[in-house]
């Protein structure tokens, strides 16, 4: 025991509370394990930080995509309407040319054929129908403007 008493002898003591105290070693021992204790949780909190950062860049990621697929949809409609618009405004344009000159002859025969004219009455039948493709041209090329 006396051995022990002299080995203790030559370590410094650090004083602890009261009258307690401990040696060098073991406080250098101590200070060394609460360092790699605070390391690991320093670690465990980035990570947990890391991994609801990446989760909230991943939600936000999703969400723009989201977003960039819908506005990418409304694009295609919209181009999709502008090209049937054209085609539409293409086929009035198309249809309204010949009508009006077949229209105008039909109307012009009409005029001058004589009443009892037995072929007076599918002349008439030529100005009804031109007069209602007339008005569908005109409707297509309504609808086309607004």
């Amino acid at each position: 025991m006396t051995k022990n008493k002299n080995q203790n002898k030559g370590r410094e003591k650090i004083p602890l509370f009261g009258r307690r105290s401990l040696s060098k070693e073991l406080a250098i021992s101590l200070i060394i394990l609460l360092i790699l204790f605070e390391g690991v949780l320093l670690a465990y909190v980035y990570s947990r930080q890391s991994r609801f950062l990446r989760l909230e860049l991943e939600k936000k990621v999703q969400d723009r995509t989201e977003e960039l697929k819908q506005k990418n949809k409304q694009l295609v409609e919209a181009e999709r309407l502008a090209a049937l618009g054209k085609m539409a405004n293409r086929v009035a344009h198309e249809l309204r040319n010949p009508l009006t000159a077949v229209g105008g002859f039909a109307r012009r025969i009409n005029e001058k054929m004589p009443a009892d004219d037995p072929n007076k009455k599918y002349l008439e039948m030529i100005v009804d129908k031109v007069i209602t493709m007339e008005s569908k041209v005109a409707e297509i090329t309504r609808i086309q403007s607004q």
